[in-house]
């Protein structure tokens, strides 16, 4: 459809109004659909809802008054929009789901009707003055309507959706309790210490003596030649004098290396 100028695009505030209305809407059917099944809202995101269709009221209106003061007399179905939007907020505020749904759709139409409306007036009578104006505030009211949030109140509304999550799945917890009794828990079974296999032991108990075994061999060596039982120490001393012409010969000196049997 064509906008504001013949061509220009859509009428923007009226398309975020509209969008807008579409997002309560289907906020306020999910609910309705919950509490069907006795999965009742947590009270912060209905407070949130409400808050949003209200300003979302406001915006309306000035989107009206707006248009009025620019020439624009065609407004009478943005009031019915509003009044519809306040009356839904009055049905969530009491618990009437399904009105609050009715009256979103209501209001959306009343929305959807206004858009069709101005702009075929518009394109019937396409003074050049008027239609600058109309941009110019249309473009305005689009970004008051669609303005960006805070940091902080994003982070306002990523709280808000987790604790509507927790509050959510507690509602399950309970209707699946009273409906079928408390599940069961189930005890986590005990880790039993898992047995070392044999090997492993093996290559624990023998690598420690391995391990003193090659850190004394070397000084070890020099004593276990010096401490010489009684029994081989006649036949060491008799070799000894056997063998004196010896003693100065290269063999005697690799005797020590060779090593003496206990």
């Amino acid at each position: 459809m064509p906008g504001l100028g013949g061509g220009g695009g859509d009428f923007k505030s009226l398309e975020e109004l509209i969008s807008k209305q579409r997002f309560g809407l289907n906020r306020t059917l999910t609910i309705e659909k919950r509490a069907r099944q006795q999965l009742f809202p947590d009270s912060v995101a209905l407070d949130q809802l409400m808050k949003f269709e209200t300003d979302l009221a406001a915006s309306t209106r000035a989107t009206a008054q707006g248009l009025e003061s620019r020439g624009f007399d065609d407004t009478e179905l943005f009031y019915q929009a509003e009044a519809s939007m306040l009356q839904a907020v009055d049905s969530l505020s009491t618990g009437k789901w399904e009105n609050a749904s009715l009256q979103m759709r209501d209001a959306l139409k009343f929305l959807i009707e206004q858009r069709d409306r101005t702009i075929e007036s518009l394109l019937k009578n396409p003074d050049p003055a008027r239609l600058a104006a109309l941009r110019a505030f249309d473009r305005l009211q689009a970004q008051k309507i669609r303005k960006p949030k805070t940091d902080k109140e994003e982070a306002r509304e990523v709280v808000n959706r987790l604790e509507t999550l927790s509050a959510q799945q507690a509602a399950v917890a309970d209707a699946v309790a009273k409906t079928w009794g408390p599940l069961p828990v189930e005890a986590s079974p005990a880790v039993e210490p898992q047995p070392t296999p044999a090997s492993e032991k093996v290559s624990d108990d023998t690598e420690k003596p391995n391990e003193l075994e090659d850190k004394g061999s070397e000084p070890a060596s020099a004593p276990a030649d010096a401490s010489i039982s009684p029994v081989n120490a006649t036949s060491t001393s008799s070799e000894s004098t056997n063998s004196g012409s010896d003693r100065d010969s290269p063999a005697a000196d690799d005797a020590p290396s060779s090593g003496v049997a206990p």
